[in-house]
């Protein structure tokens, strides 16, 4: 059984276009899904060559999967199998996935430090490049920055079922299918196109190469309301803040849709089912997270990392209505631990900071060493509730000024932590604040820079 569902997932993920065929007569050739009464199911490749005759000319719907190509009515009499045109209907799937071409194998046997055992599998599957063999999670890892690691994405959509029932006023049969459908089409159709450009923009963008054509996030599932994605870890967590800017904007900047997610940095050779149970609870951890700003509670719509959450993005304007309106700000904070500070901070932010300090790392203007000395203060002197003790301050005034010898940058790490904080645009973060979550920050930097170190 895992064996067969193994074939169907590749046959899903290997080709752009698919088309379904849904038939309920005994007709020969060897359905790819079999529901005895309730019909059969053929996957055709794009040209459908291989597919017999009698099973189009009997179909009773032909489906183009991620296409909306259409056609007035099915040839019946066509012995061109190849002709275009023919379905009648669509249906998006993510089925986007790595795939090993020349390009990618040539990139990986020059530049990734890869064993032997690894450059004999990857030229093992380089031998059938006309199937479009997927690439394995540990060559997608050589495509991080820095450390080669992975990360997990796994958020679906905030209260949807008080979205459901509470959210369309007119409860509708109409309604109902109409919003179904459109956040089915997101997670299942945009997400597709999503993947495609962020992996292009990051190919050019950090190895200034646009022939590696192909997709660098691996969608385990994506459709309804949720997703579970891989991908090289900082390419990731990127891609979180942007498929939540998006989300946004396809919702009409409308707060009441929020993504709550987690994401698990972990070895290129963890198995999935950990990656699956460590991204369920980094979730739900996202899902019980309260914000507070200026006296105001915001529930959810959260991303988490190293067991702390974050919001999105300073673009993502205002709060989710339903909690307020069912709990008011009193009763969520009794059902929710409310934070004794303002803990409203954007994830991009934290993800800014962490690429300035990962390239004042790169110039040689901070050394490592410094990074884990101010990463030292953080454990000692910052409790888990986000208690600052006092002292830290003229530990890191001092740590700064004795090993960062380059004044503007030795200023830009004071304005930071010791001053008035980080700002960017219309965001910003207070020195508490940046203090409180060193720890990520530093700790993404770290990653970033680091030599290549591989971890299983």
């Amino acid at each position: 059984m895992v064996r067969y569902f193994n074939r169907l997932g590749e046959k899903l993920a290997k080709y752009e276009k698919l088309f379904i065929i849904y038939q309920f007569e005994d007709i020969n050739g060897k359905p790819d899904l079999d529901f005895g009464e309730l019909g059969k199911v053929y996957l055709g490749s794009p040209d459908l060559e291989k597919l017999n005759s009698e099973t189009i000319r009997k179909a009773k719907e032909l489906l183009n999967l991620n296409s909306t190509e259409l056609a007035k009515e099915i040839p019946i009499n066509s012995t061109n199998l190849a002709d275009k045109g023919y379905t009648n209907g669509f249906k998006f799937i993510a089925n986007k996935v790595p795939i090993l071409t020349n390009e990618v194998k040539d990139y990986l046997l020059k530049y990734a430090d890869l064993e032997e055992k690894d450059k004999k599998e990857l030229e093992e599957l380089s031998d059938n490049l006309t199937n479009n063999p997927i690439l394995p999670l540990n060559y997608i890892a050589e495509f991080a920055k820095g450390d080669k690691k992975l990360a997990v994405l796994r958020a679906d959509v905030d209260n949807l079922g008080l979205i459901f029932s509470d959210g369309l006023r007119r409860y509708t049969i109409s309604r109902i299918a109409t919003l179904s459908r459109m956040l089915d089409l997101f997670f299942t159709g945009y997400i597709s196109i999503l993947i495609n450009k962020v992996s292009e923009d990051y190919t050019w963008k950090e190895f200034g190469n646009t022939s590696l054509k192909t997709d660098l996030i691996y969608t385990v599932y994506a459709g309804g309301d949720d997703l579970f994605l891989i991908g090289p870890y900082n390419l990731i967590l990127d891609f979180a803040v942007e498929l939540r800017r998006k989300f946004y904007k396809y919702t009409a900047n409308n707060t009441d849709f929020g993504i709550s997610g987690g994401i698990p940095i972990v070895g290129s050779k963890v198995s999935l089912e950990y990656m699956a149970k460590i991204s369920e609870e980094m979730e739900s951890i996202s899902k019980s997270t309260i914000f507070t700003k200026n006296k105001q509670n915001y529930l959810k719509d959260a991303i988490t990392i190293f067991e702390k959450s974050f919001k999105y993005s300073s673009e993502i304007k205002g709060y989710n209505t339903y909690n307020q309106r069912i709990f008011g700000n009193k009763e969520l904070s009794k059902l929710y631990k409310k934070p004794q500070y303002d803990n409203y901070v954007n994830f991009e932010t934290i993800l800014r900071i962490s690429n300035e300090i990962a390239k004042y790392m790169e110039r040689k203007d901070i050394s490592r060493a410094l990074a884990y000395r101010l990463l030292s203060l953080h454990r000692v002197y910052v409790s888990e509730d986000g208690k600052i003790d006092p002292v830290i301050y003229p530990k890191i005034f001092y740590q700064i000024g004795r090993n960062v010898k380059n004044e503007s940058v030795r200023n830009s790490l004071e304005e930071w932590l010791l001053r008035k904080g980080y700002s960017y645009g219309e965001d910003s973060i207070s020195k508490e604040n940046l203090i409180r979550n060193l720890d990520v920050i530093l700790s993404i930097a770290l990653m970033k820079t680091r030599g290549g170190k591989k971890d299983g």
